[in-house]
């Protein structure tokens, strides 16, 4: 399962390498912690914990991009735009989460408001700045 937390990279525009690429390895970090439980409830076909859990994780990657968004002062203005896209679509993705009755139907509505052409074009455009300051963005897991 993929939710747009997983999607979205935490991108402190405006941060020194250093600090740019450790915020998004701690919000990785936190990532990778939520993921079992969320993984763990879905598989269990137990939606009320799969929904507790997402709002969880929910919660701590908010922070982690609400910070990352405050860091994009000394970016270029459409790293700032784009930073502000995707702070919305957080907004828009914890009312789905809050919404859904079933993970088929969370799923489905998280994938399809990651896929509209705004937030699409704000998260390669997130990336493709992230990538130049840190190098390609992990997506694997690692333990």
């Amino acid at each position: 399962m993929a939710t747009s937390m997983a999607l979205v990279p935490t991108l402190p525009a405006g941060a020194s390498k250093p600090g740019l690429c450790s915020l998004n390895k701690a919000e990785q970090k936190v990532e990778l912690k939520s993921t079992g439980a969320i993984t763990k409830a879905i598989e269990s076909g137990n939606w009320t914990a799969a929904k507790k859990a997402l709002l969880a994780s929910f919660g701590q990657s908010f922070q982690a991009e609400q910070l990352a968004v405050s860091a994009l002062s000394g970016a270029p203005s459409n790293v700032k735009a784009a930073g502000a896209v995707m702070i919305r679509f957080a907004g828009s993705e914890k009312t789905i989460i809050q919404k859904s009755n079933s993970a088929t139907q969370f799923e489905t509505s998280v994938e399809a408001a990651a896929q509209r052409p705004k937030v699409a074009s704000a998260e390669k455009t997130l990336s493709a700045y992230f990538t130049s300051k840190c190098g390609p963005i992990n997506t694997t897991p690692t333990t």
